[in-house]
């Protein structure tokens, strides 16, 4: 059927047609607009608006669009083991291995630091903490032999995966011990 042979009949099948499709059209920039990719793009987030049509009955019945967003966590991955140098009070080198890792950002760690020079002594610490959405790392750590040694450690995973970043190594049981290192792991 065409528009010359029967205008009002044409009429009645894309008048829903258009109105179904400007209302998906809302819809759309809608949830583009409460997920902040339309204002800001926002490319962060990783949401994916979906269109899915609710009908009921036969297919002549009017559907209606609707959207749905669907997020997924979007934490930063640490590597499962990282290696470098450190220096400050004294020079040495320093591993990260990676216990455990949530989607939450909760980490479970352990450092080892070797002295490069003198007697080369090397220290193995327990470490929990956290990584945030913006790639900042927090530690906590202890000493696996003695526990009087501490360390705290704040760093930044920048995108290539590599970590550097400060830690302190204190003495429960000495407080002139404070000494500061500063490291780059690969």
């Amino acid at each position: 059927m065409s528009r010359q042979e029967n205008p009002k009949e044409f009429e009645k099948l894309i008048v829903p047609i258009i109105v179904a499709f400007i209302g998906a059209s809302a819809l759309i920039t809608a949830a583009l607009i409460t997920s902040g990719h339309l204002l800001t793009g926002n490319a962060s987030t990783n949401s994916t608006p979906a269109i899915t049509t609710a009908t009921s009955g036969n297919a002549s019945t009017n559907s209606t669009p609707a959207i749905t967003t669907t997020t997924s966590s979007n934490y930063v991955e640490l590597k499962s083991f990282y290696n470098g140098t450190a220096s400050g009070y004294a020079d040495g080198s320093i591993t990260f291995t990676l216990v455990s890792e949530d989607q939450q950002g909760n980490v479970s760690m352990q450092t080892t630091f070797q002295q490069l020079q003198g007697s080369q002594k090397t220290a193995t610490y327990s470490c929990q903490g956290s990584v945030t959405l913006d790639r900042h790392i927090n530690l906590q750590c202890s000493n696996v032999i003695d526990n009087s040694y501490m360390l705290t450690i704040q760093a930044y995973v920048y995108q290539d995966g590599h970590m550097e970043g400060t830690e302190i190594a204190t003495n429960t049981n000495d407080s002139s011990y404070p000494h500061v290192y500063y490291w780059k792991a690969y």
